[in-house]
């Protein structure tokens, strides 16, 4: 994905690159509840305008690099969710308070793509040792 627009969510400890075609907007959150016996995937689940969302863990997905990110300038973003884009719309990546969300262009090794996404969002919902 030579050259293919991406997004960089700097959160504390670590940062995703991810395609800037999974992400449909930025927005600010609801309060976060927690889902009891959810996968550790999921952070919970918030309502944005009027519509309840899964939220993500972006340490969870695939491509997520641990480390600390450059601090930068300022004091970064409220807690707020990356709303994903079809056929995800249900889902949003849990944005943590004194994020950043930066642009950036391919390649990015470990880049989440829908691909990626798509796989990782399988194995979550299929029980240990049945067939995808």
């Amino acid at each position: 994905m030579a050259g293919a627009p991406l997004f960089l969510l700097r959160a504390p400890g670590g940062t995703l690159p991810l395609l800037a075609v999974l992400v449909d907007r930025l927005e600010e959150a609801g309060e976060l509840l927690p889902v009891p016996a959810a996968p550790p995937a999921i952070a919970g689940v918030t309502e944005v305008r009027s519509v309840v969302l899964t939220l993500l863990d972006p340490a969870a997905l695939p491509g997520w690099e641990p480390g600390e990110p450059d601090a930068g300038s300022g004091p970064g973003l409220p807690r707020c969710v990356l709303r994903l884009t079809e056929p995800w719309r249900h889902l949003a990546i849990h944005v943590p308070a004194g994020s950043r969300l930066d642009g950036a262009t391919g390649p990015h090794p470990g880049v989440l793509t829908p691909r990626r996404l798509a796989a990782f969002l399988a194995d979550l919902v299929t029980p240990a040792g049945e067939p995808r």
